[in-house]
């Protein structure tokens, strides 16, 4: 009880401390002066807990105070932890070092500290783990006996001047390096990045710096300049590096805690912080405008992390094998060993260029970080570059043109050659869709584009194979790729800027004629087949006519299929699935059956039933008899006899013919996708749809597509695709869920407290995106129904309200497909009238729109 007022004191000093960084912060100071301020206060800070230690039992040298990790370098964001270590000789010393953190963490400090003896660190720094050596290579002495601080040092120098030891710390660093980047997303250009762990990182320079100390190559800042990298460079490294920290800064001050992950909310707040001290070449929202400096501090970070660690690993025989192999080479690069290398300070000329890219095209050459150094030396020098031809035969070596693009994106000769991607560097999409910036994007979907055509066929998605031997020439659909968006941030629809820009470039690289037709077809058209794919029914006949009348022929058809498959597989890592492939892949399959039909016989209706009551069953067992088939097949609607297969339809017979006086009765099976297909059969009656989505919904289950089948004999067959859930792996679980939808059919049960109770289990989330509610209505697409497309805010029971909704207004839902994507919810609903007809007048089709209109503005 006698330390609470030094407790309370060393509260206060703190709180302090931080509303004065709070206000200089919000002064815009500068991040030297803010990381001055923190790593000064605490300096003094542990100067005067360490001067409150010093009592007979505690000799002077006996213990030293060590900052070590962020602390140690001084680049304490304002609520990073306390890194310490205590240098202790003797128990004393250690009961003493351990009373100091017990005071520091009672006064509120948020300090990470450990005690060791020198004989303990070294130790550690001889054979411990990778991150503890790391920790020791930041050591700084702030307050304690220095003798000891010295003897560490002394002892410290001599371990490190191993070769053995060096070669064992630059190796795993590096495997550390590598094994981060991937888990932190493997890019730099990630809409949501951690500052200080992603690609580009603060951690990626950290790690460089820990390597040059190590290795003994630089011991200061300075010491890069001049033999390591020019001025301009160091100042440009300088610049990102301190961004990045001030970002840091500004995460941990909007958030109170610790925060390194860049996320929406936090790009919107720091946005409108630092707007008017961006200045962008192209006028960008204040988000975007901070993101594209970020990004661009990023790929510095990263860049010259690189070419310092290839720099520093690089041996003395190795400097001397590569300049005597450049000495005997005429021209300004060579390929060796399939790495190209460039002449330094050779003369360049344009021609240089195009066939130094060229030849890494056609031979895969591999850039090291030294080349792409250079490259960016040389796009910095070379102001006048003009190509002389187009860089269409950079696209004729299918396989090495997504890494070739890479290169010329690090180091800027990207734009050189396509001036049409000056706007969309680094230009980011504000959605829960995407994952990479627009450039990286589009640099991902060649690659994708690439696999697709080059890939075994049994690794491929369904019909990709299939769509590839159509092709003729690859060529368009790969600078389809690259170019499918070229025509976002220009205030028109950009799938129409992009195919006017995409057919300027074309004949700018004279391509042929049909070529350009080609490519600018599939830029205008890139999102068709994925919208229709997953948006509308895909066994309507007038769907496939119009769809096969838009790509005319077989090769048009089979450029756009793999092109959309690309496109979707490089949105990001978790963004394509088995299902989006088979449906577009259905999609494809009955639009090529449309424009290229096999030559078989009509076959009539009545004898097609026929065959199909026999086939079923025959699947069933003698129980049940071919009359009960029969009455089962003749009261389902025809929509109902295409989609289903034989097994399925035996499956529901069988359901029915064990029905009884049961109000509904259920089957479920697991995909080889994962998906859950849910068949419910019940007796017609008034909100059915709604009442069974409510139920599913509350019981936890992501419904992505629904299928509604009345027959005349009353019954109803309502199908659902789920996505899977491991609570439903339990036959226990799915009679809870029977249960409920008996009790909420027969009335004994309302669905809206079912919802509520769901809804209480689960914290409400803040929205990351702005989503706008949208309805919209589609008449022609179908000769039978009226299509609602929805876009909203993705929330518990929206399926079921929207259900309500539709029955409110005499209608009911005949179909749904769902795709929510994030937040974001895409739905599609094929509705009919009560009677079975579709709405034609606009009255009814107005009333319906406004009711939904009043479902998705009220989430």
């Amino acid at each position: 009880m006698h330390d609470l007022p030094r407790q309370q004191t060393l509260r206060e000093r703190l709180t302090q401390h931080r509303d004065r960084l709070r206000a200089a912060y919000a002064a815009h100071a500068t991040i030297a002066e803010l990381l001055r301020g923190q790593t000064t206060f605490f300096d003094a800070l542990l100067a005067l807990e360490y001067a409150r230690l010093q009592t007979a039992t505690v000799p002077p040298e006996s213990l030293s105070i060590v900052a070590i990790g962020g602390y140690g370098r001084s680049e304490l964001s304002p609520h990073s932890d306390l890194d310490l270590l205590f240098l202790a000789e003797g128990s004393a010393a250690e009961s003493a070092a351990s009373a100091l953190l017990y005071a520091l963490w009672d006064g509120g400090v948020e300090v990470t500290g450990v005690v060791r003896s020198l004989a303990d660190c070294e130790v550690i720094l001889r054979t411990g783990e990778i991150r503890a050596q790391t920790a020791l290579l930041d050591a700084r002495s702030v307050a304690g006996g220095r003798v000891l601080w010295e003897a560490w040092q002394t002892r410290a120098s001599r371990l490190m001047e191993s070769r053995r030891w060096q070669q064992y710390f630059v190796r795993g660093k590096r495997a550390e390096m590598a094994q981060r980047r991937q888990q932190y997303g493997g890019s730099p250009f990630l809409l949501e990045p951690n500052v200080k762990e992603s690609e580009g990182g603060l951690r990626d320079w950290q790690t460089a710096w820990w390597i040059g100390r190590a290795l003994h190559t630089v011991t200061r800042p300075e010491d890069l300049v001049g033999r390591w990298c020019p001025r301009d460079d160091w100042d440009a490294l300088h610049c990102a590096l301190d961004w990045l920290l001030s970002v840091r800064w500004g995460l941990h001050t909007i958030a109170g805690r610790k925060q390194d992950r860049f996320g929406f909310d936090q790009q919107t707040q720091l946005a409108a912080f630092h707007e008017g001290d961006v200045v962008s070449p192209v006028p960008l929202p204040p988000e975007a405008e901070l993101m594209r400096r970020y990004y661009a501090a990023a790929a510095t970070v990263r860049d010259m992390s690189n070419w310092c660690i290839a720099q520093w690993c690089r041996s003395r025989w190795q400097r001397r094998y590569w300049a005597v192999r450049l000495a005997a080479v005429s021209r300004p690069w060579a390929i060796v060993h399939g790495t190209m290398v460039l002449r330094p300070r050779a003369a360049w000329t344009a021609l240089d260029i195009e066939q130094c890219w060229q030849a890494i095209a056609q031979r895969g050459a591999v850039c090291p970080p030294e080349t792409r150094y250079q490259f960016r030396r040389l796009h910095q020098t070379l102001h006048a570059f003009t190509p002389t031809t187009g860089i269409g035969r950079f696209f004729r070596h299918v396989g090495r043109i997504a890494p070739l693009l890479r290169e010329m994106h690090r180091t800027l000769w990207l734009e050189r050659f396509i001036p049409e991607l000056t706007r969309l560097r680094y230009r980011m999409q504000r959605d829960a869709y995407h994952c990479y910036t627009i450039d990286m994007h589009l640099i991902e979907t060649v690659a994708q584009c690439e696999w697709l055509l080059t890939a075994p066929p049994q690794d491929l998605p369904p019909h990709a194979d299939m769509a590839r031997r159509q092709l003729e020439d690859p060529l368009p659909v790969v600078l389809a790729a690259l170019l499918h968006d070229i025509g976002k941030g220009r205030g028109r629809p950009h799938a129409q800027e992009g195919a006017r820009l995409a057919g300027e470039a074309a004949q700018r690289w004279r391509l042929p004629p049909e070529t350009i037709a080609l490519l600018q077809f599939l830029v205008r058209s890139h999102q068709l087949m994925s919208r229709l794919a997953f948006t509308r029914d895909l066994t309507d006949a007038v769907l496939i006519e119009q769809f096969a009348d838009t790509v005319a022929s077989p090769e048009r058809l089979s450029a756009l299929f793999l092109l959309t498959l690309a496109d979707i597989r490089a949105v990001g890592p978790k963004v394509y699935s088995p299902w989006k492939g088979e449906l577009l892949g259905a999609l494809y399959a009955r639009t090529y059956r449309f424009i290229q039909p096999e030559e078989t016989t009509t076959e009539d209706t009545g004898l097609r039933r026929q065959a199909l009551v026999q086939a079923i069953t025959a699947l069933l067992t003698p129980t049940e008899s071919a009359p009960l088939v029969e009455r089962w097949i003749d009261g389902m609607p025809e929509r109902y006899l295409r989609q289903m297969s034989p097994e399925e339809i035996a499956a529901h017979v069988a359901l029915w013919y064990t029905f009884g006086e049961v109000p509904v009765a259920l089957s479920h099976r697991t995909g080889s996708d994962g998906r859950v297909t849910i068949d419910i059969l019940a007796h017609d009656a008034p909100r059915l749809f709604a009442k069974i989505c409510g139920v599913l919904a509350a019981r936890g289950m992501n419904i992505v597509e629904a299928h509604a089948f009345t027959g005349t004999h009353h019954f109803v067959i309502d199908r659902f695709l789920v996505l899977p859930t491991d609570r439903y792996q339990y036959a226990a679980t799915w009679d809870v869920v029977q249960k409920d939808l008996a009790d909420v059919i027969h009335g004994y049960r309302q669905v809206a407290p079912l919802i509520d109770q769901r809804r209480r289990g689960f914290l409400r989330r803040p929205r990351r995106i702005s989503v706008s509610p949208a309805v919209t209505v589609d008449n022609a697409i179908s000769e039978d129904y009226t299509v609602f497309d929805i876009q909203a805010h993705d929330r518990l029971g929206l399926l079921a309200a929207i259900a309500e909704a539709i029955y409110q207004c005499d209608c009911h839902i005949v179909m749904a497909k769902v795709l929510t994507i994030g937040e974001r919810v895409q739905d599609a609903f094929y509705v009919q009238k009560v009677s079975g007809e579709k709405m034609v007048e606009a009255g009814e089709i107005a009333q319906v729109t406004e009711a939904l209109r009043q479902v998705v503005r009220e989430g």
